[in-house]
């Protein structure tokens, strides 16, 4: 809402909050139900006169359980809010960005290597909005896509993401970021990439 109050985002960006929220409100939801279940079944077995037996521990059962209940694991996928480019199975996008804990700010971060094309182009155009880091600051368990490209969105998710940095790429991510924010009027009349 700052952003759209503030001039830098369009008003559509206001109708994604309703999208987004309906698909955690959803996930809370489906949690509940399988808590419920859970519990459900146990009393059913005490009440027959039975005990319930516990299964045996599982640790990426356990740890994809408590991501789960701590809605970790929603996925934003398909939200107006998302893109991507030439990525060769679509999947990253969405989700929360496993590093998003070293990002600092308040800003859109974009994530790749300082020899992708039109750095400064993009640092201008979405200046205050956008915050341009090198990529060999994270390591490849962060999700970064070795040589690609990924918008971290303000909240933490992956906004956008590309297997390769290339001139198409920075072309689509441009277009994607236009679709819900306003450019710096400044770099408007600056020559496009190429």
């Amino acid at each position: 809402m700052a952003l759209v109050i503030r001039g830098a985002a369009r008003p559509s960006l206001l109708d994604s909050y309703a999208i987004e929220r309906g698909i955690a409100d959803r996930h809370v939801l489906e949690v509940s139900d399988e808590t419920h279940r859970l519990v459900m079944d146990l009393v059913a077995a005490y009440h027959g006169g039975g005990a319930p037996t516990v299964p045996p521990s599982d640790p990426a059962k356990d740890t994809a359980a408590a991501r789960r209940r701590s809605m970790l694991d929603v996925s934003y996928a398909g939200s107006a809010l998302v893109g991507r480019a030439n990525s060769i199975d679509g999947s990253g996008t969405g989700i929360r960005f496993t590093a998003c804990h070293d990002l600092r700010g308040t800003s859109h971060h974009l994530i790749v290597p300082n020899d992708a094309p039109c750095l400064d182009y993009l640092r201008k155009r979405w200046e205050r909005l956008v915050t341009i880091i090198d990529a060999s600051q994270f390591d490849e368990m962060s999700d970064v896509p070795d040589g690609g490209a990924i918008l971290v969105r303000p909240d933490g998710f992956v906004g956008f993401r590309a297997d390769a940095s290339d001139e198409m790429t920075m072309n689509a991510l441009d277009a994607h970021l236009a679709t819900y924010l306003i450019p710096n009027a400044a770099a408007a009349h600056e020559v496009r990439f190429g």
